[in-house]
Parts: C-alpha cells; structure tokens; sequence
C-alpha cells in the first residue's frame, strides 16, 4: 500500500528483512501515527501511576514532547510510527541528491523552532509559578499570617475575614486598620475571592 507521494517520488515500504511489511506492521505504524498525533488524547497518562508533578508536565506537555520527538525520527526519513513498526523506504528509481541537502536544512530548522517554542512554554510556565508563589506569599493576613479568605481595606492592607472583625470588637467597636490606624467605614471591606 503506497501514499500517493511515495507513488509519486518510486518509493516502496519495506522491512526489515527487506519485503513488504506485512498486515500487522502497517496496522501498528497506522495505529501509532494517528492514536499519537490526536492532540487530545494526552488525557491518556490519567491512568499512569506517575507522581503528580511528573503527571501534569507529562499531560500539559505530551504533545509538544511527542512533536520534537517525531522531528528527530524525520532525519532518518521515518516517522515514530514507521521506526516502532520497522518500517523504511526503498526506491525504485534512482533519486537525485540534490533535494536532500534542502530537506535536511528544513527538519533542523523545524526542530529548532520546535525546542525553542517548548523552551518558552517552559519558561512561562516557570513564571506563572513563581508568581503565583509570590502572590500567595504576598495574599497573608497581616495579623495572624495565614491564607484564609482576605479582606481587603480601603487603605489596601489585607486580612483574613476572621482577624479584622476581631480587632473591630477588641477597639470598641472603632472601625480602623489594625496596620496603619486609618478609619473606614465598614460597608467598604472588600473580600477578595482569589
């Protein structure tokens, strides 16, 4: 069985023992090629019994992984598909070389923009959660130090919704910011929902 590009450039699949592959070699390169190239079938590694940091890079990243991969099996001529199955090429007319060169110049141009793109998805990624542990950090009630539900108060100091209600009947009732002693008025608390 012959794409029409292999048709077209005399190019027969083979394998190993130099024959047509046989039924269940082209079922596993047919099967391997369209099962992984599904960009939402990651969702797969679920069932793996990985660790969950290990988990979610390998979910959020699979097919960017799987991508770059597949670019390195394209300098040999193969697809992940076809090197699993053992499958390869022969030609049946003598090609010219002179595309080759033009060939390979375009797969390391393309691998490289592949491990530059994972390289910036990384590095935001990295970002993200940097600040999102910055934040956190930032988010603590200035009274008691913990990440409960804030409120914020019109001078922009934050507490939990515990801490200020409690320092309000402590002061006789005096609505005030227990960092800085500005007054408010206390329909002008504002929760934070993040």
């Amino acid at each position: 069985m012959q794409s029409l590009g292999e048709e077209y450039v005399g190019l027969l699949q083979i394998n190993s023992f130099r024959k047509i592959p046989s039924l269940v070699q082209r079922l596993i390169f047919v099967f391997i090629d369209t099962f992984l190239l599904l960009p939402n079938n990651y969702q797969i590694l679920n069932i793996f019994p990985f660790g969950i940091n290990l988990k979610t890079f390998l979910r959020l990243n699979f097919v960017n992984i799987f991508k770059s991969f597949s670019e390195l099996f394209k300098f040999d001529g193969y697809t992940f598909g076809k090197r699993i199955a053992g499958i390869s090429y022969l030609s049946i007319r003598p090609q010219q070389n002179k595309f080759t060169n033009i060939f390979r110049l375009i797969i390391i141009i393309a691998t490289v923009f592949k491990i530059i793109t994972i390289l910036l998805h990384l590095f935001k990624q990295f970002k993200i959660n940097s600040l999102e542990s910055e934040t956190k950090e930032f988010r603590k009630c200035n009274i008691c130090y913990s990440n409960k539900q804030q409120l914020c108060l019109p001078c922009g100091h934050l507490f939990c919704i515990q801490c200020i209600p409690d320092f309000i009947d402590e002061n006789n009732f005096t609505t005030k910011c227990a960092y800085c002693r500005k007054l408010f008025e206390a329909d002008r608390l504002i929760p934070l929902l993040i």
